[in-house]
């Protein structure tokens, strides 16, 4: 149990017995301990340890999975968990900018519930991982991939398996997992698997079922927005990189001007964007006179045109990223070398200090 010192009021002036002198000064504050937990705690704002929330969205085929997907490239976000909604990889199978994509583990999810069970084993297994507690570690894996925990080898640098008659991995021996990026493969579908779990709608529901035919009305438009804006909060709160892909919609804003912006329910589609660091539109160009195949695509992360887009990277002055991969964004992200704070003025004749320093 902690101790917490708490300081008390000034003591009335105490009336000392005679032949005795006062034991308790009147004029100063007293201190009690309380054997009690604190209600929270003071970190740094500074910390050597940071991790990126990031939200990209854009039309079908516009780039948004293999970018995320890229983050396997980068040593510092492995390993990489995709929770895939949408059953399709081939964009990653095939994306020539991604080298190390054997290494991106996939839970298939197809109900919002079973995305909350991620989340529930991504907070268990990041406590493990900051705890440094290996079986815990190698009980959640095992558990979740159903082999057994003493294949796990924390030496291991690449997963063995056989070929068994089914066509299926047959694990041997596997590498122990420290999982610290999360990629969310739509935020669109996780979307719709609420609106389906409100309406009632599972997978053994019928195509003729009258259920199908029903569309969501206020209540469940309300239900939902709270329900995906906790689940959001519960992913970008986890202590890892946050990834999640999005599709898009042109939508007509407050002052009626259209704009493209994520494909969400209602005023979610805005609320979200206050979530991450940074929210991206990836758009897709025309290519070159005689380059057919070389297909421009660019990460827009200011909203100079009409289109969602933000960046708390203040050290990134331009409004997009070209060609955009994870390892770019994640060397502007961790740019040590770019003053992040306005300089303080210096007295004359000392060097200029920073607000960091």
């Amino acid at each position: 149990m902690n101790e917490v010192v708490t300081p008390t009021k000034p003591a009335p002036a105490a009336t000392a017995a005679v032949g005795q002198t006062k034991s308790i000064d009147p004029t100063k504050a007293q201190v009690r301990v309380v054997n009690e937990p604190p209600p929270f705690f003071i970190k740094p704002l500074l910390t050597d340890r940071r991790y990126i929330k990031i939200l990209a969205y854009g039309i079908h085929g516009s780039g948004k999975t293999s970018l995320l997907a890229s983050a396997v490239d980068v040593a510092g976000m492995r390993d990489v968990l995709m929770v895939n909604c949408e059953s399709g990889t081939l964009s990653i199978e095939t994306a020539e900018h991604i080298v190390e994509r054997e290494l991106i583990d996939q839970v298939p999810c197809t109900t919002f519930k079973m995305v909350a069970h991620v989340k529930d084993f991504l907070k268990a297994h990041c406590i493990a991982r900051e705890a440094n507690d290996i079986l815990t570690l190698k009980a959640l894996q095992a558990r979740m991939w159903g082999y057994k925990r003493s294949i796990i080898d924390e030496e291991c640098t690449e997963d063995e398996f056989d070929i068994n008659d089914e066509g299926e991995r047959v694990y041997t021996r596997v590498r122990l997992r420290r999982y610290r990026t999360v990629i969310v493969d739509s935020l669109s579908e996780v979307n719709a698997y609420l609106i389906y779990q409100l309406l009632g709608i599972t997978e053994e529901t019928s195509l003729d079922d009258d259920k199908v035919e029903e569309t969501a009305g206020w209540d469940e438009y309300k239900k939902g927005n709270q329900m995906l804006q906790m689940l959001i909060r519960a992913y970008r709160d986890l202590p890892m990189n946050v990834l999640m892909a999005c599709g898009t919609q042109y939508n007509q804003d407050e002052n009626k001007v259209m704009h493209w912006g994520p494909s969400l329910i209602g005023k979610l589609a805005s609320q979200v964007q206050g979530f991450f660091d940074i929210v991206g539109f990836m758009k897709v160009g025309k290519p070159p006179e005689g380059k057919p195949t070389e297909i421009p695509r660019t990460l827009w992360i200011q909203p100079v045109e009409r289109f969602a887009a933000k960046t708390r990277l203040a050290q990134f002055k331009d409004p997009y990223i070209n060609k955009p991969t994870m390892t770019k964004l994640m060397s502007i992200f961790r740019d040590k070398k770019t003053t992040l704070f306005k300089a303080k003025p210096a007295p004359a004749g000392q060097p200029t200090q920073t607000a960091a320093s």
